[in-house]
């Protein structure tokens, strides 16, 4: 590169242009490097992601050629042991009465179950434990007690003939409906009884 007189010959680049030039050409080849280095690594990449692909397939194959599971099915309710025969009376406010359509019902267990359901009729109702008990010297069965409204003495299973007026019901007409008792125990285990239970006209 020649001065004259100070001054650049005509033509030749200046030392910073020599440099932006160096320094693009420097970068220009990084990035060159780059790019066949992820070149390279491309197969090695998809190879994985087959690999992935092949093995989740034939966990899928090996799952589907086993038995699925069988169902648990649920134990079979057990009998319900009744001590003494369950009862059901009209429970009006109005005595013989049946227009409030409500029944009481008392069953007896010697057991301590942890639900005790009632059904008349496909209507249900849970029971409660009265909480009467015996005597130290003595023992009896357990008491639970429910009130069971509608219960279908004007219209359902427990319909009522009744004797005086429209709703007046001295037991002349008598009425019976089926009555299932189900208790449930703590462990998950079922017990079913199914009476026949005659219908009193009064409760209590």
């Amino acid at each position: 590169m020649s001065f004259a007189g100070g001054r650049r010959s005509p033509g030749a680049a200046s030392p910073s242009a020599i440099a932006r030039r160096i320094s693009a050409d420097r970068v220009r080849a990084l990035f060159d490097e780059a790019w066949r280095r992820a070149r390279r690594r491309r197969p090695l990449v998809a190879a994985g992601l087959i690999a992935a692909v092949a093995v989740a397939a034939a966990v899928a194959v090996a799952l589907s050629v086993g038995d699925p599971p069988s169902p648990v099915a649920p134990l079979p309710a057990a009998a319900l042991a009744l001590p003494t025969a369950p009862g059901m009376g009209v429970a009006c406010p109005e005595a013989n009465s049946i227009a409030c359509d409500r029944i009481g019902i008392a069953v007896w267990l010697d057991s301590d179950p942890q639900r005790l359901v009632a059904c008349v009729g496909g209507r249900s109702v849970a029971l409660r434990d009265a909480h009467i008990r015996c005597g130290a010297e003595s023992s009896c069965p357990r008491l639970y007690q429910a009130m069971l409204q509608p219960a279908g003495l004007l219209d359902g299973a427990l319909r009522v003939t009744p004797d005086e007026g429209r709703y007046r019901w001295l037991g002349r007409h008598p009425v019976a409906g089926t009555l299932t008792v189900t208790a449930t125990y703590r462990d998950g285990s079922r017990a079913v009884a199914t009476r026949r239970v005659p219908l009193a006209p009064g409760w209590g």
